[in-house]
């Protein structure tokens, strides 16, 4: 749904954390989904607000917890996931409550990794690695999904290696140009976004998604053998 902004964090780690800045939320805009929706409706958004502003058929928002459900026949999937890392704090707050803050949200994520997931506490370092876990986990039961992910310095990362470079990632699509994300508060297109953005097609008819985001930003078709132990995930 949205870019990194600062934190407000949930117990069952479905915080819109890629969504609120202060109190406010950040949406994908309508021109970002207007190639999406080019290759096909959006059928489950798990990872929204409660209007719904991708407009997808069934949708799941912080409460519901997307991580823990079940993506599978609801259609073409359509996640942009959290990727911040750590709750707003208050201005005067000292080193030692930043550090222990920090060292409970971590607590928080490893949590999830081990009951989700059964991933080490070690190989979690930050939210979207549950987020690149779960879409890896989803396709490979052969959900259909388009991710709108970060285009930052991730592809050396063993989670982005393992979980989203995959057999399934059929095509991508380089943004051309940053997303300016919409304010929730204002409805007005916030700027200030930090990183570029790709569109990862995971299932998709390769020659479809290309044609459906060819004026979005340069489009590539994937082709990657199964091997090894990224064939043994699931």
């Amino acid at each position: 749904m949205a870019r990194r902004k600062k934190v407000r964090r949930n117990r069952n780690g479905t915080s819109m954390v890629d969504k609120v800045a202060g109190n406010n939320e950040w949406h994908t805009p309508p021109s970002a989904l207007v190639p999406v929706k080019a290759y096909g409706p959006i059928g489950l958004d798990p990872c929204t607000a409660p209007h719904n502003p991708t407009g997808a058929d069934v949708f799941y928002i912080e409460a519901d917890n997307g991580l823990a459900q079940d993506w599978s026949d609801k259609g073409l999937v359509f996640v942009n996931p959290p990727y911040s890392t750590l709750d707003q704090l208050p201005d005067d707050a000292t080193p030692e409550e930043k550090l222990a803050a920090k060292r409970a949200y971590m607590s928080e994520l490893r949590d999830q990794g081990e009951e989700l997931f059964d991933l080490p506490r070690s190989y979690v370092s930050s939210l979207i690695v549950l987020w690149a876990v779960k879409i890896h986990q989803e396709v490979r039961r052969g959900v259909e999904l388009i991710a709108l992910l970060p285009c930052g310095a991730r592809f050396s990362t063993d989670y982005w290696q393992e979980h989203i470079l995959i057999h399934e990632l059929r095509a991508l699509c380089f943004v051309k140009g940053r997303i300016d994300f919409i304010d929730g508060a204002t409805g007005l297109p916030g700027k200030g976004n930090n990183y570029d953005s790709t569109f990862y097609g995971f299932n998709v008819n390769r020659s479809r998604f290309c044609s459906a985001f060819a004026s979005t930003g340069a489009c590539f078709e994937m082709r990657r053998p199964r091997a090894g132990v990224l064939d043994g995930f699931i």
